[in-house]
């Protein structure tokens, strides 16, 4: 099966890098690249693109606006995209999904990462594993395979210093912040997807978002990395604690087998009333 993705980027060695990872473990790929969106938009016209990787600030037309442009076209409603940036904070991410991203990659990435975005979304039209080169099936599936069928985990492939710097990927990570202070709340958040709603035992509650354990829905209402969400949080007595807006930032099997029973949800915040993080604040700090 012929995939056909589409690159952009104002960054050349950023372009050939995800170039590379791409015909690295893809067995027929055709990758077209622009630097930037207005030089995109010939290439989809005259073009049927499966796939669009695009960074998020752009100087012409930024990532939004070629996002928001695609949608509006009946033959890429539906497309895989994929947003990038130097920026990762929450408002960017919860942006992209408003206007229609399927995910989200912060630079620096590495070529494992691409890899597993790409499998990701290319599942979502029906590219196969089969179509993977050997090399790529070596490195390894992620948790959320398991959850779909695809296995269970292998150890993933690691690159050498200098494999990875040849590959394009550089640049130094950017420091990390310190953790966010969280607590291992006792309560349950019932949380309301667009395709339905689940009940999430909680184990930590922090400043930033929730995690904690769901039993394992159909695959109709199975939640998917980026829904965005309302989750309504009770105490371990079962009184109301109130709502927040959330998205799914993470999925993982309970347990290292295809048909897990349980599965670990992970929810970030997205806007929420001031007084509402003000009593999370408080939660967070006595812990229940």
């Amino acid at each position: 099966m012929k995939i056909r993705v589409l690159i952009v980027d104002p960054a050349a060695f950023v372009r050939d890098a995800l170039k590379r990872s791409l015909r690295h473990f893809m067995r027929d790929v055709e990758i077209f690249d622009a630097n930037s969106g207005n030089r995109a938009l010939p290439v989809l016209r005259t073009n049927k693109i499966d796939l669009i990787i695009a960074e998020w600030a752009m100087e012409d037309m930024s990532g939004r606006e070629l996002l928001v442009w695609a949608r509006a076209e009946e033959k890429y409603a539906k497309t895989p995209f994929i947003v990038t940036s130097d920026e990762g904070d929450r408002n960017l991410v919860m942006n992209a999904i408003a206007a229609g991203a399927n995910d989200f990659m912060a630079k620096p990435f590495s070529p494992d990462e691409v890899q597993k975005k790409m499998m990701k979304q290319l599942t979502r039209i029906g590219y196969k594993s089969t179509d993977m080169k050997a090399e790529a099936q070596n490195a390894g599936l992620g948790s959320l395979d398991v959850l779909t069928g695809g296995g269970a985990p292998k150890k993933p492939q690691v690159m050498k210093p200098r494999e990875i710097k040849s590959a394009g990927f550089g640049k130094p990570a950017p420091k990390k912040a310190p953790a966010a202070k969280s607590s291992s709340f006792e309560g349950v958040a019932h949380v309301h997807l667009p395709q339905g709603s689940v009940k999430c035992a909680i184990r930590e509650l922090s400043l930033t978002g929730i995690s904690g354990m769901i039993q394992r829905p159909s695959p109709e209402a199975m939640p998917r990395v980026f829904d965005t969400a309302t989750a309504d949080l009770q105490n371990a007595q079962g009184e109301a604690i109130g709502t927040l807006n959330v998205y799914v930032h993470a999925l993982q099997a309970g347990e290292p087998r295809a048909n897990a029973s349980t599965v670990k949800l992970s929810l970030r915040f997205g806007e929420n009333d001031p007084a509402q993080f003000e009593q999370l604040s408080k939660l967070v700090a006595r812990g229940r």
